[in-house]
Protein backbone atom coordinates (compact mmCIF):
# COMPACT_ATOMS: atom_id res chain seq x y z
CA UNK A 1 0.00 0.00 0.00
CA UNK A 2 1.08 3.53 -0.41
CA UNK A 3 1.27 5.23 2.69
CA UNK A 4 1.73 9.34 1.77
CA UNK A 5 -0.95 11.39 0.43
CA UNK A 6 2.07 12.48 -2.34
CA UNK A 7 2.43 9.45 -3.54
CA UNK A 8 -0.20 8.82 -5.97
CA UNK A 9 -0.39 10.41 -8.93
CA UNK A 10 -2.43 8.91 -11.16
CA UNK A 11 -5.45 6.62 -11.09
CA UNK A 12 -6.97 4.18 -13.33
CA UNK A 13 -10.49 3.35 -13.59
CA UNK A 14 -10.66 -0.09 -15.64
CA UNK A 15 -13.70 -1.81 -17.27
CA UNK A 16 -14.32 -5.57 -16.03
CA UNK A 17 -15.79 -6.15 -19.32
CA UNK A 18 -13.44 -9.29 -20.13
CA UNK A 19 -9.70 -9.22 -20.03
CA UNK A 20 -9.31 -6.65 -22.94
CA UNK A 21 -9.51 -3.43 -21.28
CA UNK A 22 -7.49 -4.42 -18.33
CA UNK A 23 -4.67 -6.10 -20.77
CA UNK A 24 -4.09 -2.79 -22.98
CA UNK A 25 -3.81 -0.58 -19.69
CA UNK A 26 -1.42 -2.85 -18.44
CA UNK A 27 0.92 -2.24 -21.33
CA UNK A 28 0.58 1.48 -20.14
CA UNK A 29 0.63 1.08 -17.17
CA UNK A 30 4.25 -1.27 -16.93
CA UNK A 31 6.05 1.33 -19.37
CA UNK A 32 4.58 4.83 -17.14
CA UNK A 33 6.28 2.72 -13.64
CA UNK A 34 9.16 1.88 -15.57
CA UNK A 35 9.95 5.39 -17.40
CA UNK A 36 8.12 7.39 -14.99
CA UNK A 37 8.10 8.22 -11.10
CA UNK A 38 4.55 7.61 -10.95
CA UNK A 39 2.48 5.33 -8.15
CA UNK A 40 -0.61 4.11 -9.28
CA UNK A 41 -4.15 3.71 -8.41
CA UNK A 42 -5.85 0.80 -10.32
CA UNK A 43 -9.60 -0.07 -9.69
CA UNK A 44 -11.23 -2.59 -11.65
CA UNK A 45 -13.20 -6.10 -11.35
CA UNK A 46 -12.05 -8.64 -8.82
CA UNK A 47 -10.58 -10.92 -11.58
CA UNK A 48 -9.17 -8.10 -13.68
CA UNK A 49 -7.53 -6.83 -10.09
CA UNK A 50 -6.26 -10.34 -9.09
CA UNK A 51 -4.39 -10.56 -12.81
CA UNK A 52 -3.23 -7.34 -12.92
CA UNK A 53 -1.25 -8.03 -9.49
CA UNK A 54 0.41 -10.83 -10.93
CA UNK A 55 1.59 -9.21 -14.09
CA UNK A 56 3.16 -6.01 -12.29
CA UNK A 57 4.32 -7.61 -9.12
CA UNK A 58 7.62 -5.94 -9.42
CA UNK A 59 5.67 -2.97 -8.97
CA UNK A 60 4.22 -3.84 -6.27
CA UNK A 61 5.02 -1.13 -4.13
CA UNK A 62 4.22 1.45 -6.08
CA UNK A 63 0.32 0.46 -6.89
CA UNK A 64 -2.97 0.79 -4.87
CA UNK A 65 -5.13 -2.20 -6.33
CA UNK A 66 -8.81 -1.52 -5.98
CA UNK A 67 -11.80 -4.46 -6.73
CA UNK A 68 -15.06 -2.98 -7.27
CA UNK A 69 -17.56 -3.77 -10.01
CA UNK A 70 -16.16 -1.04 -13.01
CA UNK A 71 -18.50 -1.41 -15.52
CA UNK A 72 -21.55 -3.72 -17.31
CA UNK A 73 -20.13 -3.82 -20.54
CA UNK A 74 -22.27 -6.70 -22.41
CA UNK A 75 -24.05 -9.92 -21.36
CA UNK A 76 -24.09 -12.93 -23.79
CA UNK A 77 -26.94 -15.55 -24.10
CA UNK A 78 -25.79 -18.72 -22.55
CA UNK A 79 -22.78 -20.34 -24.38
CA UNK A 80 -23.63 -18.04 -27.22
CA UNK A 81 -21.45 -14.87 -28.14
CA UNK A 82 -25.10 -13.11 -29.19
CA UNK A 83 -26.03 -10.38 -26.79
CA UNK A 84 -29.05 -10.81 -24.14
CA UNK A 85 -31.03 -7.73 -23.79
CA UNK A 86 -33.24 -8.36 -21.04
CA UNK A 87 -30.33 -9.02 -18.81
CA UNK A 88 -27.95 -6.61 -20.09
CA UNK A 89 -30.31 -4.23 -18.80
CA UNK A 90 -31.10 -5.49 -15.62
CA UNK A 91 -27.38 -5.59 -15.04
CA UNK A 92 -27.01 -2.10 -16.60
CA UNK A 93 -30.02 -0.76 -14.02
CA UNK A 94 -28.77 -2.44 -10.57
CA UNK A 95 -24.87 -0.94 -11.92
CA UNK A 96 -26.64 3.03 -12.09
CA UNK A 97 -28.51 2.48 -9.01
CA UNK A 98 -24.80 1.90 -7.42
CA UNK A 99 -22.78 4.60 -8.38
CA UNK A 100 -24.16 7.54 -5.92
CA UNK A 101 -22.68 5.21 -2.92
CA UNK A 102 -19.62 3.60 -4.90
CA UNK A 103 -18.55 7.56 -6.29
CA UNK A 104 -19.09 8.72 -3.08
CA UNK A 105 -16.67 5.90 -1.59
CA UNK A 106 -14.11 6.47 -4.13
CA UNK A 107 -13.89 10.00 -3.96
CA UNK A 108 -13.55 9.50 -0.30
CA UNK A 109 -10.29 7.34 -1.20
CA UNK A 110 -9.02 9.21 -3.45
CA UNK A 111 -8.92 12.41 -1.56
CA UNK A 112 -6.18 10.57 0.45
CA UNK A 113 -4.13 9.66 -2.23
CA UNK A 114 -4.86 12.98 -4.07
CA UNK A 115 -4.06 11.46 -8.00
CA UNK A 116 -2.99 14.28 -10.75
CA UNK A 117 -5.87 13.21 -13.07
CA UNK A 118 -8.00 9.71 -13.45
CA UNK A 119 -7.73 7.69 -16.44
CA UNK A 120 -10.87 5.64 -17.50
CA UNK A 121 -10.84 2.51 -20.00
CA UNK A 122 -13.85 3.04 -20.08
CA UNK A 123 -15.16 2.47 -16.96
CA UNK A 124 -18.63 5.35 -16.21
CA UNK A 125 -17.00 5.60 -12.66
CA UNK A 126 -13.54 7.67 -13.73
CA UNK A 127 -15.62 10.71 -15.17
CA UNK A 128 -17.95 10.78 -12.06
CA UNK A 129 -15.11 10.83 -9.66
CA UNK A 130 -12.76 13.37 -11.66
CA UNK A 131 -15.64 15.27 -11.57
CA UNK A 132 -16.13 15.57 -7.79
CA UNK A 133 -12.40 15.80 -7.05
CA UNK A 134 -12.40 18.68 -9.86
CA UNK A 135 -9.26 17.27 -11.52
CA UNK A 136 -8.71 16.04 -15.16
CA UNK A 137 -9.78 12.87 -16.37
CA UNK A 138 -8.54 11.17 -19.64
CA UNK A 139 -10.13 8.42 -21.78
CA UNK A 140 -8.98 6.10 -23.33
CA UNK A 141 -10.18 3.54 -25.55
CA UNK A 142 -11.50 2.66 -29.36
CA UNK A 143 -15.50 2.93 -28.28
CA UNK A 144 -17.91 4.67 -25.82
CA UNK A 145 -20.45 2.53 -23.87
CA UNK A 146 -23.19 5.12 -25.95
CA UNK A 147 -22.76 3.87 -29.21
CA UNK A 148 -22.19 0.46 -28.42
CA UNK A 149 -26.23 0.44 -26.49
CA UNK A 150 -27.64 2.88 -29.27
CA UNK A 151 -27.01 -0.09 -31.86
CA UNK A 152 -28.42 -2.62 -29.47
CA UNK A 153 -31.22 -0.18 -29.31
CA UNK A 154 -31.60 -0.77 -25.51
CA UNK A 155 -33.55 1.95 -22.73
CA UNK A 156 -32.76 5.26 -23.49
CA UNK A 157 -32.31 6.15 -19.46
CA UNK A 158 -29.08 4.02 -19.84
CA UNK A 159 -27.68 5.73 -22.49
CA UNK A 160 -28.42 8.86 -21.08
CA UNK A 161 -26.71 7.53 -18.14
CA UNK A 162 -23.39 6.74 -20.05
CA UNK A 163 -23.49 10.00 -22.30
CA UNK A 164 -23.92 12.21 -18.51
CA UNK A 165 -21.24 10.36 -17.33
CA UNK A 166 -18.27 10.82 -20.71
CA UNK A 167 -19.43 14.20 -21.03
CA UNK A 168 -17.26 14.81 -18.09
CA UNK A 169 -14.11 13.39 -19.82
CA UNK A 170 -11.47 16.08 -20.75
CA UNK A 171 -8.99 14.48 -22.67
CA UNK A 172 -9.56 11.00 -24.99
CA UNK A 173 -6.89 9.08 -26.59
CA UNK A 174 -8.30 7.54 -29.43
CA UNK A 175 -7.13 4.11 -30.59
CA UNK A 176 -6.88 3.36 -34.10
CA UNK A 177 -9.46 1.35 -35.63
CA UNK A 178 -12.02 3.27 -32.88
CA UNK A 179 -16.00 3.47 -33.53
CA UNK A 180 -17.12 7.04 -34.72
CA UNK A 181 -18.20 8.65 -31.43
CA UNK A 182 -19.15 12.04 -30.10
CA UNK A 183 -15.75 13.94 -29.47
CA UNK A 184 -16.52 17.39 -28.84
CA UNK A 185 -15.80 19.53 -25.68
CA UNK A 186 -12.87 16.87 -25.67
CA UNK A 187 -9.37 17.28 -26.53
CA UNK A 188 -7.94 14.73 -28.75
CA UNK A 189 -5.06 12.21 -28.83
CA UNK A 190 -5.25 10.05 -31.51
CA UNK A 191 -2.48 6.71 -31.51
CA UNK A 192 -1.93 3.60 -33.50
CA UNK A 193 -2.71 0.11 -31.85
CA UNK A 194 -0.84 -1.05 -28.74
CA UNK A 195 0.24 -4.55 -27.11
CA UNK A 196 1.82 -5.71 -23.75
CA UNK A 197 5.32 -6.61 -24.69
CA UNK A 198 6.48 -9.16 -27.06
CA UNK A 199 9.47 -11.39 -25.62
CA UNK A 200 11.08 -12.32 -28.85
CA UNK A 201 13.08 -15.19 -26.49
CA UNK A 202 9.80 -16.73 -24.74
CA UNK A 203 7.89 -16.95 -28.41
CA UNK A 204 10.94 -18.98 -30.15
CA UNK A 205 10.67 -20.72 -26.58
CA UNK A 206 7.24 -22.10 -27.31
CA UNK A 207 7.77 -22.82 -30.82
CA UNK A 208 10.73 -24.96 -29.97
CA UNK A 209 8.22 -26.11 -27.39
CA UNK A 210 5.11 -26.68 -28.68
CA UNK A 211 5.83 -26.48 -32.76
CA UNK A 212 3.26 -25.61 -34.96
CA UNK A 213 -0.20 -24.23 -33.01
CA UNK A 214 -3.12 -21.99 -33.39
CA UNK A 215 -4.57 -19.57 -31.02
CA UNK A 216 -8.11 -19.65 -30.11
CA UNK A 217 -9.99 -17.25 -27.83
CA UNK A 218 -13.61 -15.81 -27.36
CA UNK A 219 -12.57 -13.83 -24.27
CA UNK A 220 -12.19 -15.24 -20.75
CA UNK A 221 -16.65 -15.11 -20.12
CA UNK A 222 -17.47 -17.01 -23.27
CA UNK A 223 -17.92 -20.59 -23.01
CA UNK A 224 -18.26 -22.29 -26.49
CA UNK A 225 -18.25 -25.76 -28.50
CA UNK A 226 -15.70 -26.08 -31.25
CA UNK A 227 -15.07 -29.26 -33.20
CA UNK A 228 -11.24 -28.89 -35.43
CA UNK A 229 -10.54 -30.83 -38.45
CA UNK A 230 -8.04 -30.98 -40.62
CA UNK A 231 -4.74 -30.17 -37.82
CA UNK A 232 -3.11 -32.13 -35.51
CA UNK A 233 -0.53 -29.78 -34.33
CA UNK A 234 -0.61 -27.48 -30.99
CA UNK A 235 -3.68 -25.38 -29.85
CA UNK A 236 -4.19 -23.24 -27.10
CA UNK A 237 -7.16 -21.71 -25.71
CA UNK A 238 -8.50 -19.50 -23.03
CA UNK A 239 -10.04 -22.02 -20.06
CA UNK A 240 -13.33 -21.43 -20.75
CA UNK A 241 -13.51 -22.64 -24.58
CA UNK A 242 -14.42 -26.76 -24.86
CA UNK A 243 -12.35 -27.67 -28.28
CA UNK A 244 -12.33 -31.15 -29.40
CA UNK A 245 -9.32 -31.69 -31.69
CA UNK A 246 -6.86 -34.41 -33.00
CA UNK A 247 -4.09 -32.46 -31.99
CA UNK A 248 -2.44 -31.40 -28.44
CA UNK A 249 -4.85 -29.11 -26.94
CA UNK A 250 -3.41 -26.62 -23.84
CA UNK A 251 -6.08 -24.80 -22.43
CA UNK A 252 -4.34 -21.80 -20.47
CA UNK A 253 -5.09 -20.75 -17.06
CA UNK A 254 -6.51 -17.59 -16.02
CA UNK A 255 -3.27 -16.57 -14.73
CA UNK A 256 -1.23 -16.75 -17.37
CA UNK A 257 -0.17 -13.46 -18.19
CA UNK A 258 1.73 -13.00 -21.30
CA UNK A 259 -1.05 -14.45 -23.72
CA UNK A 260 0.34 -11.81 -26.36
CA UNK A 261 3.79 -14.50 -26.69
CA UNK A 262 1.50 -17.74 -27.06
CA UNK A 263 -0.05 -14.98 -30.25
CA UNK A 264 3.18 -14.49 -31.56
CA UNK A 265 4.13 -18.07 -31.51
CA UNK A 266 1.22 -19.00 -33.49
CA UNK A 267 0.79 -19.39 -36.83
CA UNK A 268 -3.44 -18.54 -37.15
CA UNK A 269 -5.27 -16.36 -34.26
CA UNK A 270 -8.87 -17.46 -34.20
CA UNK A 271 -11.04 -14.83 -32.21
CA UNK A 272 -14.07 -12.90 -31.30
CA UNK A 273 -13.46 -9.34 -32.76
CA UNK A 274 -12.47 -8.02 -29.49
CA UNK A 275 -9.96 -4.71 -29.65
CA UNK A 276 -7.13 -6.08 -27.52
CA UNK A 277 -6.39 -9.37 -29.78
CA UNK A 278 -7.17 -8.12 -32.52
CA UNK A 279 -4.54 -5.35 -31.67
CA UNK A 280 -1.87 -8.12 -29.96
CA UNK A 281 -2.32 -10.35 -33.01
CA UNK A 282 -1.60 -7.41 -35.72
CA UNK A 283 1.50 -6.25 -34.02
CA UNK A 284 3.16 -9.70 -33.88
CA UNK A 285 1.96 -10.11 -37.14
CA UNK A 286 -0.11 -12.99 -37.58
CA UNK A 287 -2.98 -14.40 -39.37
CA UNK A 288 -6.42 -13.66 -37.96
CA UNK A 289 -9.41 -15.27 -38.25
CA UNK A 290 -12.60 -13.46 -36.50
CA UNK A 291 -16.10 -14.79 -35.31
CA UNK A 292 -18.47 -12.62 -36.56
CA UNK A 293 -20.89 -10.72 -33.87
CA UNK A 294 -23.49 -9.20 -36.22
CA UNK A 295 -25.87 -7.80 -32.87
CA UNK A 296 -22.56 -6.04 -31.49
CA UNK A 297 -21.17 -2.73 -32.96
CA UNK A 298 -17.76 -2.98 -32.06
CA UNK A 299 -16.98 -6.82 -33.80
CA UNK A 300 -18.89 -5.37 -36.72
CA UNK A 301 -17.25 -1.93 -37.66
CA UNK A 302 -13.78 -4.11 -36.73
CA UNK A 303 -14.58 -6.79 -38.85
CA UNK A 304 -15.79 -5.10 -42.07
CA UNK A 305 -13.30 -2.50 -41.24
CA UNK A 306 -10.16 -5.32 -40.98
CA UNK A 307 -11.10 -7.11 -44.30
CA UNK A 308 -11.92 -4.09 -46.38
CA UNK A 309 -8.06 -3.53 -46.00
CA UNK A 310 -7.36 -6.93 -46.32
CA UNK A 311 -5.89 -7.81 -43.03
CA UNK A 312 -8.30 -10.39 -41.39
CA UNK A 313 -10.95 -12.99 -42.20
CA UNK A 314 -14.11 -13.71 -40.82
CA UNK A 315 -16.41 -16.74 -39.91
CA UNK A 316 -20.13 -17.21 -38.85
CA UNK A 317 -20.63 -18.47 -35.02
CA UNK A 318 -22.14 -21.64 -36.16
CA UNK A 319 -19.09 -22.71 -38.38
CA UNK A 320 -17.51 -23.29 -34.82
CA UNK A 321 -19.36 -26.27 -34.66
CA UNK A 322 -17.19 -27.88 -37.49
CA UNK A 323 -14.12 -25.56 -38.15
CA UNK A 324 -12.06 -26.63 -41.20
CA UNK A 325 -8.74 -25.45 -40.07
CA UNK A 326 -6.81 -26.33 -43.16
CA UNK A 327 -9.12 -24.94 -45.02
CA UNK A 328 -9.06 -21.86 -43.12
CA UNK A 329 -5.43 -21.48 -43.01
CA UNK A 330 -5.87 -21.48 -46.81
CA UNK A 331 -8.20 -18.77 -46.79
CA UNK A 332 -6.25 -16.85 -44.55
CA UNK A 333 -2.81 -17.14 -46.36
CA UNK A 334 -4.65 -16.39 -49.69
CA UNK A 335 -6.69 -13.08 -48.48
CA UNK A 336 -3.95 -11.33 -46.23
CA UNK A 337 -2.27 -8.88 -47.08
CA UNK A 338 1.62 -9.91 -45.81
CA UNK A 339 3.24 -5.70 -46.67
CA UNK A 340 0.65 -4.42 -44.66
CA UNK A 341 0.19 -6.87 -41.95
CA UNK A 342 4.05 -6.29 -41.48
CA UNK A 343 3.74 -2.55 -40.58
CA UNK A 344 1.83 -2.57 -37.55
CA UNK A 345 3.92 -1.48 -34.39
CA UNK A 346 3.29 -1.51 -30.82
CA UNK A 347 2.33 2.41 -29.99
CA UNK A 348 2.68 2.02 -26.45
CA UNK A 349 5.27 4.42 -25.97
CA UNK A 350 2.99 7.31 -27.95
CA UNK A 351 0.03 6.96 -25.38
CA UNK A 352 2.37 7.20 -22.59
CA UNK A 353 4.10 10.80 -23.91
CA UNK A 354 0.43 12.16 -24.18
CA UNK A 355 -0.30 10.98 -20.31
CA UNK A 356 3.14 13.10 -19.73
CA UNK A 357 1.76 15.82 -20.98
CA UNK A 358 -0.66 16.36 -18.08
CA UNK A 359 1.35 15.03 -15.11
Amino acid sequence: MLNSTEDANIAFYISDHGFGHINRCLAIIEELLARFSFNIYIASGEQQIAYARIYLAQYSQRIVFKSLKSDVGLTNKKDSLQIDIFRLEVKARQFIDSMDELVKQEVESLLRLRPRYIICDISPIGPFVASSLEIKCIGISNFTWVEQYKYLNISRDIINFFENAYSKVDVFIKYQLALPFPTANMTIHDVDLISRKLDTQIIEEYKQRFGQSIFITCGKSARLNIRLKNYDNCVFTTNRMNITTDGRLIQLPSWVTDTQNYIGACELVISKAGWGTIAETLIAHKKLVLIERPGVFEDTYLIENLRKNKLAVSIREEELAELNILELMERANDYIDDVKLMEFKNDTSNVVEYLSLYA
